[in-house]
């Protein structure tokens, strides 16, 4: 079994699926997906055809917590994880959250049917934010993934005068003073103290990654908050960067 995300949810990045698939199967394995991060802007029928396993979560997409969606290929072996009852062919024992799993599926409706508006738009706010942020801050923003990433999440690294990292704890606190929330990786690692891993994987020194933050846009962003976002960034970046160079 090979297990790739969709999207990398702290970086972006968007794996080439298909691909991958197409030669796991060659291979005689079985092919999982995570597409949790994608699920609100890319075609989940369309890769459910390449994968034999795929996995969504419901507050992704706008619906409740603590509900998902496995979507499993006719064949696919799968063993209980919960053994009991006979709910859901006996592969998960236990009552079902019928309101939940009506409101995930609802959730999962809107969001594919509005896809083709939604992606266009949040990508173009994307790209307004790096813009703006670029402009004003030039070589101390470096964007760690462009056209390869999913439209609404921009993770940057900010860098100092010497070209380092900056303290990235710093720069969410004062960003959160400002009302900007950003996070410095996943929120599966929140709150880790060592460098991220993913970065680490992607090559880049600790020295780099500790600046590493990232900007999550939603389909209801709108272009005044990117504008807002991007001042506030500007000035909390500069500051940031003055304190550590007294």
């Amino acid at each position: 079994l090979v297990s790739v995300m969709l999207v990398n949810n702290e970086t972006g990045v968007v794996n080439p699926i298909s691909e991958i698939a197409e030669v796991v199967h060659e291979s005689g394995g079985f092919m999982h997906t995570d597409a949790v991060q994608g699920a609100p802007y890319y075609d989940l029928k369309e890769l459910a055809g390449h994968v034999d396993l795929m996995t969504l979560s419901g507050h992704k997409m706008g619906g409740p917590k603590g509900i998902g969606i496995l979507v499993a290929r006719s064949g696919t072996p799968l063993n209980s994880l919960l053994h009991g009852g006979s709910q859901e062919r006996k592969r998960r024992a236990g009552t079902e959250n019928v309101a939940a799993i009506v409101g995930m599926a609802k959730a999962l409706e809107i969001v594919q049917s509005e896809r083709a508006e939604t992606a266009p738009k949040v990508r173009e706010l994307r790209s307004l934010l790096v813009s703006s942020l670029v402009d004003s801050l030039g070589e101390r923003i470096r964007v760690t993934a462009s056209e390869q990433s999913a439209p609404h999440i921009l993770h940057l690294l900010v860098l100092d005068e010497d070209g380092e990292g900056v303290d990235g704890e710093m720069l969410i606190l004062g960003l959160d003073l400002e009302g900007v929330y950003v996070s410095s990786g996943s929120a599966c690692t929140s709150g880790a103290l060592e460098p991220s891993h993913v970065l680490t994987a992607m090559g880049l020194a600790p020295s780099l990654s500790s600046g590493a933050i990232r900007f999550s846009l939603g389909r209801e962003t709108t272009e005044e908050e990117i504008l807002q976002a991007a001042d506030r960034a500007r000035s909390v970046i500069e500051r940031v960067g003055e304190s550590v160079n007294r």
